[in-house]
């Protein structure tokens, strides 16, 4: 009588099937029929994970398991990377000096942002600046913020800071360039869909800080960066 068979999710290899002269039994074709069987379903799962991972929901945020990295097991993992900012998008009061080949601030230079180029689903988890005092004494200090858009009746920003850290060394940045670092710390889950993340720098307010560079640090989860 005619049974159904039950596949199972795995790549059954290989696929035995019989030869001539063999028995002509139900057992020696139910054998290949089933190996078939499991590969089908191992095929099946598979593109059904891939086709959920890139379902779009709500419109502007794509499924949390859209194409991340994995380990040998298909376990989700997140990789460290490590990047230079580009230093051309510069706020009010920083200009780049084509001279001095770096950043420099005029006198009206208070607090500069520079976007960080960040990924839906990372995390910072560290950024260092290269950075020079015109004034002996005065004291820089770098914010990781993150602005969620605000998009009610009055769109606008909600400004977090994720990090606060200074140079500590008052003076020592006097023409001669120091290293800020906020050190490792885990932040907030970053989502471009509804934020943007900068370095905030607070310099001395006087003309001719410099900013030499912007590193970040983040734990990126994968190619479903958008």
């Amino acid at each position: 009588m005619a049974h159904n068979l039950t596949d199972i999710d795995t790549f059954t290899s290989a696929v035995t099937v019989p030869d001539g002269g063999d028995p002509r039994t139900a057992a020696s074709v139910e054998l290949p029929f089933q190996a078939v069987a499991n590969r089908t379903r191992n095929v099946k799962n598979r593109l059904d994970a891939l086709a959920s991972g890139l379902n779009v929901t709500a419109g502007d945020v794509r499924a949390s398991s859209d194409f991340e990295y994995c380990d040998a097991t298909g376990a989700a993992v997140s990789v460290t990377r490590t990047i230079m900012v580009p230093l051309e998008n510069t706020g009010p009061g920083l200009d780049w000096s084509k001279a001095l080949g770096k950043l420099t601030s005029t006198a009206t230079f208070g607090t500069c942002e520079i976007r960080l180029p960040v990924v839906t689903g990372a995390r910072v988890t560290m950024v260092r600046v290269a950075y020079q005092n015109a004034v002996s004494g005065a004291r820089a200090v770098v914010n990781v913020t993150r602005k969620v858009a605000t998009k009610g009746a009055t769109p606008g920003f909600n400004t977090n800071i994720e990090r606060s850290d200074s140079d500590g060394t008052p003076g020592t940045t006097l023409t001669t360039p120091q290293i800020m670092s906020t050190g490792v710390f885990s932040s907030t889950v970053v989502n471009l869909a509804t934020e943007e993340w900068y370095a905030a720098i607070a310099c001395s307010g006087a003309e001719g800080d410099v900013i030499l560079w912007v590193e970040l640090t983040m734990s990126d989860p994968g190619p479903r960066n958008f």
